[in-house]
């Protein structure tokens, strides 16, 4: 069974979600430099996800609440 890449970005996603949910990210990112290096590797501590998978969450939050 091969799996597809749109099934493989739904994984992650998915994961995304399970592991950051967005609301809880976005409360624990208040106050936080996204560009801060150490904040980042404290919240993916947290989290228990990689640094750059955190970055990215935190991006894509940030991204979105900017865009209004």
């Amino acid at each position: 069974m091969t799996i597809s890449r749109k099934e493989e970005f739904e994984a992650t996603q998915f994961a995304i979600e399970l592991l950051m949910p967005w609301e809880w990210v976005e409360r624990d990112m208040e106050g936080i430099d996204p560009s801060d290096d150490r904040a980042v590797k404290r919240l993916a501590n947290k989290y228990g996800v990689p640094p750059t998978i955190m970055s990215g969450r935190l991006f894509e939050i940030w991204r979105e609440k900017n865009r209004k």
